[in-house]
């Protein structure tokens, strides 16, 4: 009669439960591992948080996440802790993409920058974004 606790490694692909639950454990644990208040993480059940206080927000998307805000050293600490938090769990964390659209730059950190260079300097404007891509 008590409650019960599913614990799967894997969940069977093209399952229809299968990404909405890859998606709420990513973003249930990049918010509570980024230090920031429930409203600062981007969902569907909610308008997204003005960006003119300079605290990030969280956009976690299936195996996507990113940071984005217009304080770069924001960003970054708040990237460090949410990354550092996922492959403490065993999140394979592959690649790592720095855009700072006040100087003009993208880096990537694991070589792929070709995907990032689609990105146009004035598009961003002044956002800071970091993107993480993680391989379940």
């Amino acid at each position: 009669g008590g409650k019960s606790w599913p614990f799967l490694r894997v969940v069977p692909m093209g399952w229809s439960w299968a990404f909405w639950i890859a998606q709420r454990v990513h973003a249930f644990q990049a918010w509570t591992s980024s230090g920031l208040s429930f409203d600062r993480l981007i969902h569907d059940h909610a308008p997204p948080p003005s960006l003119s206080d300079k605290v990030p927000v969280i956009i976690a998307y299936c195996d996507n996440l990113n940071v984005a805000g217009t304080d770069p050293a924001a960003v970054n600490a708040v990237k460090d802790c949410v990354v550092a938090h996922l492959r403490g769990l065993g999140f394979g964390v592959h690649e790592e993409t720095n855009i700072d659209g006040r100087r003009g730059i993208i880096s990537a950190r694991s070589g792929n920058l070709e995907k990032s260079s689609l990105l146009s300097n004035g598009l961003l404007g002044a956002l800071a974004l970091l993107v993480v891509m993680l391989k379940y």
